[in-house]
């Protein structure tokens, strides 16, 4: 071992027979230099996630996906979660007021329409400077 891994090894505080143990000095540099992931962390960035100002809606959607597989939430409430980060974090505020009046609201519904809110708002700028 380096001078720089016999540092790292005295901090493990181990007993003698764990230093004698090959499998158990292996584990500990394996759980000293392989980070864990913070989930409270991705929640947090999850639950702040807003749609940018310019940000396409698919943008958007992909990130709040990306962020939520860090975030370990079980499978049953993956897509729930994400669609009511959509319904929260939506930067058109009529959208949000639309996705509520539905009454069965599942993840695909609420991409669609956020979709067609994107296309209807970017059509009607587009009818506007003609």
């Amino acid at each position: 071992m380096g001078s720089q891994s016999e540092e790292i090894f005295r901090t493990f505080n181990l007993k003698q027979t764990e230093v004698d143990s090959y499998e158990v000095v292996k584990a500990k540099f394996k759980r000293y230099f392989i980070p864990t992931r913070n989930v409270i962390y991705y929640r947090y960035k999850f639950n702040m996630l807003m749609q940018e100002e310019d940000e396409a809606v698919e943008d958007f959607i992909t990130a709040l996906h990306n962020l939520a597989q860090n975030c370990k939430f079980p499978p049953s409430f993956g897509d729930e979660v994400i669609r009511d980060r959509i319904v929260c974090g939506i930067r058109d505020k009529r959208v949000p007021e639309k996705l509520q009046l539905e009454a069965d609201l599942t993840l695909e519904k609420a991409i669609n329409i956020v979709r067609q809110a994107e296309i209807i708002k970017k059509t009607a700028a587009i009818c506007h400077k003609l």
